[in-house]
């Protein structure tokens, strides 16, 4: 896609799921992720209500007037938070067995799991906004090469 030679719009679209967690290193001790992850480490986790955004560009397609159709992106959110939803990550989604399932790990899966899906070559998967609550939320976006 050239991106300069014609006008690009963001849609946005938002999908809530619920799931339970806890934060801990199997290879630290009891104190040792306490003190790393506070009231987040507990023996039984906790859960939250979660709200996944996904931010699309893309060109207008003069036939439909759309980026994308919002059926297609409504499958895709679906799909990708449907293991996610009324779980508990580390034990019931396999991604999570080995990494501790903080809201900044969560928002990267989900951004890699909408980017694998996103199969039209003229639409940029821009970032995943991933709000916990009304006052905490993690943004993921493509990462570059710095090399």
């Amino acid at each position: 896609m050239n991106r300069e030679s014609e006008n690009l719009v963001t849609i946005c679209r938002k999908i809530a799921f619920s799931c339970g967690h806890r934060y801990y290193q199997a290879e630290l001790t009891d104190e040792q992720n306490r003190t790393l992850y506070g009231s987040n480490y507990s023996e039984h986790g906790h859960g939250h209500n979660y709200v996944l955004k996904a931010y699309l560009e893309g060109p207008i397609d003069p036939n439909t007037g759309m980026v994308l159709n919002l059926k297609d992106l409504d499958a895709i959110l679906k799909e990708v938070t449907k293991p996610l939803d009324h779980h508990y990550l580390n034990y019931d989604v396999p991604y999570f067995t080995g990494v501790v399932p903080t809201t900044e790990n969560i928002a990267a899966f989900c951004f890699t799991e909408i980017a694998k899906r996103i199969t039209w070559d003229h639409i940029f998967l821009k970032k995943v906004r991933l709000l916990e609550g009304p006052d905490l939320w993690v943004d993921c976006e493509q990462g570059t090469d710095a090399s």
